[in-house]
């Protein structure tokens, strides 16, 4: 240890690891060895009653907002525990740095976002009377809980440990704990390898855990066989909008994520009934992963969470909470919160239209922030809003592709922030060119964000067709849609006259009662880290997918009461399972067969391969096979029989990309007999043909008769001639040069039927 004077601030080297500077030494079946790193020390001092105090902050840390106690900082990470074992820490090593004759200021504790910071007055608590290291341990389990299948525990670490009666400070530079997996008899108990009900729930539990992930050593973490390639979804919608509601749902199965739709008329549209449902249809189907609620509240209730204040804490995130008594959401629920038919038809366009048809050009790398001028010292790593903001755009421009980032915030900030307040008018004409992004800090209200004062009204007067934002508000009451029209609800129903189509966003998440200050800036810090490729092994492909993962970030970080309240209350109006975009989509090239045979189990695609590519096979709206392409060329399963009289649906997905779609015919008996290898050495055909095609032949007995019939892969016949009386040996040619490039199947018959040959040509 050394100990060091009174420094305005402590830089150590910081260290790239692999997870907000928490990284995996050791991960055996019975425990996994962490090791925390910290970085850079900062703080704002503070003069409270002609005293100064610092006030600690870390960019990759969060404050620890316990009123009147010394606020320190928190790091957490969460790992998998065996279903019947709790975690043991035991501290390994650690180094620290000593500082005397510092003072700590107090928290003010978690404030909402409409109090003014500084009207709170600091206070200071009992601790302040101890003379003892404030937190009294370097690393602690702050939760248990489940997430789907798995249960889990969030572990803190603090670098900061302050004695406020003799004001030193020790300043942790590396903890090392490991964590043993027991039981309540403090026996060793084993982590077994998950069972994955999809690849998607593998990629979601994978990147919450960090002693799952692939790279650990000790545990087989990638070789499982999960049951289905995609999560499934549950749709229950109002009855007056199902209907409208269909070219979704048969959207979302060919795109190979099975879903179902259900009517409020059966579940109900109670709190309760609806809940009672969504557990009933998770228990039955456990790889559900997205539940999509359609109509707003007066149709289908949101879940009253309780009282917050004066307000009620309105959920639809509770409706995914369960498994545990906790605060993690086992699916992920979205709203498509209209009350009229053109309102719901608006949003089932706009989300077909981004993901099947999406509007090439380079607005798709342009990002919106706007923040606030507050905030500074009581802000997620003590940031102000438009410092919160502007850290996230620069991510986004250096390492997610991004070409552009309009900041708009209050005052005058340089970089692309124009000089003074921003506008309506200055946001509107950003929306209107395009932008994938669009980020909120700072005060709010339902209709508007005060900030540049956008409001529903330029929303509704917005002309972005066809260039639809993520949006993500981290502002009081943006999303509270009980009574009246929000602005999220806004932002997602925006729809021009006539022709005009969508505008607005593709999905808006806001607040549904006061939000707090500090704790929602981390969902959207996590979201920026995610799409800006900040972890190696952490990629999120779905809107749902970032949301929920920000909101766990958040939930781990501040294991709270207000954490809680904010993963209850923000809720998401769009379709979770929607692919997000961050650049300007390009082709996927594939090859296939023309056609599949009619008993076939397996087809096989070549295609332009990279991460998180998807194939998936359809007939008839219901998935019949999908996987991830892991290489150029794949083999895809069939789960069930396909119907002869139907054309079956290729589609390939990939992230940034343009979906791939064809339709494909049942070959029928002409494709078995070629699988079979029909041969015979008797009869030659010629592989590649321009004008005519030759079959050659020779036979022991004279005369006989033959049958040529030329198929397409459909099984669709072409040409059919007969021959008699053949000599023992000669050549037949038969005219193809009407025929279109591509490629035939010959069959080579007598008058008996016999196949004698089956051949495939290529008319070039």
């Amino acid at each position: 240890m050394k100990k060091l004077s009174l420094l305005v601030s402590l830089l150590f080297t910081t260290i790239l690891t692999a997870k907000d500077g928490v990284k995996v030494l050791i991960s055996d079946a019975n425990s996994v060895t962490l090791e925390f790193t910290f970085g850079e020390l900062k703080q704002q001092v503070v003069n409270i009653n002609g005293t100064n105090y610092n006030k600690l902050y870390n960019q990759n840390c969060v404050p620890v907002l316990n009123a009147g106690f010394p606020q320190v900082l928190r790091n957490a990470v969460s790992i998998a525990l065996p279903s019947n074992a709790k975690p043991n820490i035991q501290i390994i090593s650690s180094q620290f740095k000593e500082i005397t004759n510092y003072a700590v200021a107090p928290s003010k504790g978690s404030l909402t976002r409409n109090i003014d910071p500084n009207s709170v007055p600091y206070t200071f608590g009992s601790a302040y009377s101890k003379n003892e290291f404030y937190p009294t341990t370097v690393c602690e389990v702050t939760s248990s809980y489940d997430l789907r299948h798995q249960k889990g525990a969030s572990i803190s670490f603090y670098p900061v440990q302050v004695n406020p009666v003799s004001n030193t400070v020790r300043v942790y530079q590396t903890i090392v704990a490991k964590i043993t997996y027991v039981t309540n008899r403090n026996s060793k108990v084993k982590l077994e390898d998950p069972e994955f009900t999809s690849n998607e729930e593998a990629e979601l539990l994978q990147n919450q855990f960090i002693n799952l992930t692939s790279a650990n050593k000790g545990l087989n973490r990638v070789q499982y066989t999960p049951i289905n390639e995609f999560g499934s979804m549950l749709i229950i919608s109002h009855p007056t909008f199902t209907n409208n509601m269909q070219a979704f749902v048969n959207w979302k199965n060919q795109k190979g994520i099975s879903t179902k739709m259900v009517s409020s008329a059966v579940t109900g549209s109670t709190q309760a009934s609806i809940l009672s449902y969504i557990q009933t249809y998770y228990s039955q189907n456990p790889n559900l992963l997205y539940v999509l609620l359609v109509g707003d509240h007066e149709q289908i209730n949101a879940f009253n969470a309780g009282p917050a204040g004066s307000e009620t804490k309105w959920s639809d995130t509770k409706y995914g909470m369960l498994a545990g008594n906790d605060w993690y959401p086992e699916v992920m629920v979205g709203r498509f919160s209209g009350t009229t038919v053109n309102e719901i038809t608006t949003m089932v366009n706009r989300t077909l239209e981004y993901e099947k048809t999406p509007t090439i050009g380079n607005w798709w790398g342009k990002g919106i922030g706007i923040g606030s001028n507050e905030g500074y010292g009581y802000g997620d790593d003590g940031e102000a809003d438009w410092v919160h903001i502007r850290n996230i755009g620069n991510k986004l421009t250096s390492g997610a592709g991004y070409n552009y980032f309009h900041e708009f915030y209050d005052s005058t900030h340089g970089g692309n922030d124009a000089p003074g307040d921003p506008n309506p008018t200055i946001v509107s004409n950003a929306v209107n060119s395009g932008a994938g992004i669009f980020l909120y800090s700072g005060h709010g209200s339902q209709n508007s964000c005060a900030t540049s004062n956008y409001a529903i009204s330029n929303i509704n007067a917005a002309t972005n067709y066809g260039k639809y934002p993520f949006s993500l508000q981290v502002a009081c009451n943006n999303g509270t849609f009980i009574n009246g029209t929000c602005f999220s609800e806004a932002f997602v129903r925006a729809s021009g006259s006539g022709t005009l189509g969508p505008k607005g966003a593709i999905a808006s998440c806001g607040s549904s009662i006061l939000m707090a200050w500090a704790e929602p800036m981390q969902t959207q810090d996590e979201i920026g880290d995610i799409i800006s490729n900040q972890y190696a092994n952490n990629k999120k492909f779905t809107l749902g997918g970032l949301f929920y993962c920000g909101q766990m970030s958040m939930l781990d970080k501040y294991p709270t009461a207000t954490g809680k309240e904010v993963m209850e209350t923000w809720v998401m109006f769009g379709d979770p399972s929607c692919t997000f975009r961050s650049a300007s989509p390009s082709n996927i090239v594939a090859t296939h067969d023309n056609c599949i045979d009619a008993n076939a189990t397996t087809f096989s695609i070549s295609s332009t391969y990279s991460l998180n590519t998807y194939a998936a096979i359809s007939q008839n709206n219901q998935v019949i096979g999908s996987s991830i392409l892991s290489s150029s060329v794949s083999t895809i399963n069939l789960t069930q029989a396909l119907n002869p009289a139907l054309p079956v649906n290729i589609t390939i997905t990939q992230y940034n990309t343009v979906p791939y779609t064809a339709s494909v015919g049942i070959c029928g008996g002409i494709v078995t007999s070629l699988k079979n290898n029909t041969s015979n050495s008797l009869v030659s055909v010629q592989s590649f043909v321009k004008e005519t095609c030759a079959i050659n032949y020779n036979f022991e007995n004279s005369p006989k008769d033959l049958i040529i019939t030329l198929f397409d892969l459909t099984g669709k016949e072409i040409i059919k001639q007969n021959f008699n009386n053949l000599q023992n040996t000669g050549k037949l040619l038969i005219p193809v040069e009407q025929l279109n490039s591509g490629i035939y199947l010959v069959k080579v018959s007598d008058t008996k039927n016999v196949n004698l040959k089956v051949s495939k040509i290529v008319k070039e």
